[in-house]
């Protein structure tokens, strides 16, 4: 009996000083912004510290913001270009390696030197109706026959610029006057 005894304090005292660690840690450090995958995401930690004027400090108070429906709707509209600007509105294509999180450029992009009709065109900005989410589309017609395209890249400029995502899907191969639709849904969440 005196053992179990024992066996539970010992158990006890260490949940009591890990939590006491976890909750100290919490307060002091700040934490990493959410990341749910590769895709867009939100996160931060906000800190607010009170100082009396006899020098005396209140406990400081730290936690997440809100991301009001306003502030998803203004990322929207800056990284879609829609009433600010031109944004990633330029739609690329491919025929390369899937896109990673490193790049910087679209891997084997179909240029307008390859007179192909597919080359990187800015694409219709929409707004939707949920906070915080748009699309980028644009149909592009193959003018040549045997295209193939397997990758596609939404970026802020017409021939250079920076790549914001880009995405990779099972290989078409397009003859003249064949179509490609790329719809890119994008939030803020």
């Amino acid at each position: 009996m005196k053992k179990e005894v024992s066996t539970f304090l010992v158990i006890g005292v260490l949940f009591l000083s890990i939590f006491s660690i976890l909750f100290v840690f919490s307060f002091t450090s700040p934490s990493p912004n959410v990341n749910l995958g590769t895709g867009i995401n939100h996160g931060d930690r906000w800190c607010v510290q009170v100082t009396k004027a006899d020098g005396t400090k209140l406990p400081m108070y730290c936690g997440q913001n809100t991301y009001t429906t306003a502030g998803q709707n203004a990322t929207r509209d800056l990284l879609g270009g829609g009433s600010a600007g031109p944004g990633f509105k330029y739609i690329a294509l491919g025929n390369g390696t899937a896109p990673a999180s490193t790049d910087t450029s679209l891997n084997s992009e179909i240029t307008s030197g390859q007179n192909s009709g597919l080359a990187r065109a800015l694409g219709t900005y929409t707004s939707l109706p949920a906070p915080g989410n748009w699309t980028i589309s644009n149909t592009f017609t193959s003018s040549q026959n045997s295209q193939v395209v397997n990758t596609t890249a939404l970026f802020n400029d017409s021939s250079s610029g920076f790549e914001l995502a880009g995405f990779s899907f099972t290989s078409a191969t397009l003859q003249t006057n064949d179509q490609i639709t790329i719809n890119a849904t994008i939030w803020t969440a």
